[in-house]
């Protein structure tokens, strides 16, 4: 109760308008990190697709030139992509 004998409110407006304000503002941050987070997952899904390509290409090119051992792939060729059949004369 205050001097005149009214009750006063639980939350004061200037309380109950800073709230809103903070949840908005947390809205707004959850929005922009749902954002990110789908932006990542993107980015992870053509990340696992270039390296599930690439791994699936160079098993096929290996079959094609019976250079698999055991199942094993190969080991890469330094200095070179994996991916290319090595040089004549190139050294592993």
């Amino acid at each position: 109760m205050n001097d005149s004998g009214a009750l006063e409110p639980r939350f004061p407006r200037r309380r109950i308008s800073n709230l809103k304000s903070q949840i908005s503002d947390l809205k707004s941050e959850i929005s922009s990190l749902e954002s990110e987070i789908s932006n990542l997952e993107s980015q992870i899904l053509n990340f696992t697709s270039h390296i599930s390509i690439a791994v699936s290409g160079r098993f096929r090119g290996q079959l094609a030139r019976g250079r698999l051992d055991h199942g094993r792939l190969e080991r890469g060729w330094p200095g070179r992509s994996t991916l290319t059949a090595p040089a004549p004369g190139d050294r592993p």
